[in-house]
């Protein structure tokens, strides 16, 4: 269970041409004392919104013994964060912006699976600035809790790499084909030409969820679509 820790108040930054943005932290700890601390931001100009940012980044304890690395690999994600965000702001404010419609960025996490072994987390992107539709994506990150290293899908089995891709693909490509109308018409040729690094993976109680974001091998309306795999993991 999560709960609330601690808020910063409210940082105010004004300046001449009237715009204004406010900042406000929250940090609230999850299961096993990881902290997860969210940044929300908003951008006025001329008393209108023009941009909402919401982004967060976790931080492992000193009791995990290869929390430094983690840290250290999130603390940087966090700072790209913050580069994005500055580019969309400086944006929202010099471009003219519909009303009642401002720029977005959400950046969200996930603790998917938490083992003696394994940390995996999935981040969720949403970022808008401007056009028919938002850009929606995931991307999730594995590391082993003994050595602090970001896993590949080849290292979580016991089995050949050549196997385990041949497996992979296979699998996906028969669910594909139970439901053809859900996606592009060239999705299986996709799926049977791309390399087992490409592959998308988080892990969670169930096992190995490979994952695709839109447009990838379906249209936008479907959002991610994910494919849970039911194969051994070794040390699972």
């Amino acid at each position: 269970i999560s709960f609330l820790i601690f808020t910063t108040s409210f940082l105010l930054y004004a300046s001449t041409d009237k715009t204004i943005t406010t900042v406000a932290q929250t940090s609230k700890i999850l299961p096993n004392d990881i902290i997860l601390t969210t940044t929300t931001l908003n951008t006025y100009k001329n008393g209108i919104e023009v941009l909402h940012a919401y982004y967060s980044y976790p931080q492992l304890p000193d009791t995990f013994k290869q929390s430094i690395p983690i840290n250290l690999f999130y603390t940087q994600q966090l700072f790209k964060d913050y580069k994005i965000i500055q580019e969309l702001r400086n944006n929202a404010l010099e471009n003219e912006i519909p009303p009642n419609l401002s720029y977005a960025y959400d950046h969200t996490f996930e603790v998917t699976l938490l083992t003696d072994h394994f940390l995996s987390i999935l981040e969720n992107d949403y970022q808008y600035a401007g056009g028919a539709q938002p850009d929606t994506s995931s991307k999730a990150h594995t590391f082993s809790l003994q050595t602090g290293r970001e896993l590949t899908l080849e290292s979580l089995f016991i089995k050949p790499r050549a196997d385990i891709e041949k497996q992979i693909k296979a699998y996906i490509i028969e669910e594909i084909k139970k439901h053809p109308d859900d996606y592009y018409p060239d999705a299986a040729f996709t799926i049977s030409n791309m390399s087992l690094e490409s592959f998308r993976f988080f892990l969670s109680k169930e096992g190995i969820t490979v994952f695709f974001n839109p447009f990838e091998i379906s249209p936008y309306a479907r959002g991610i679509v994910k494919f849970p795999l039911k194969f051994t993991i070794k040390n699972f």
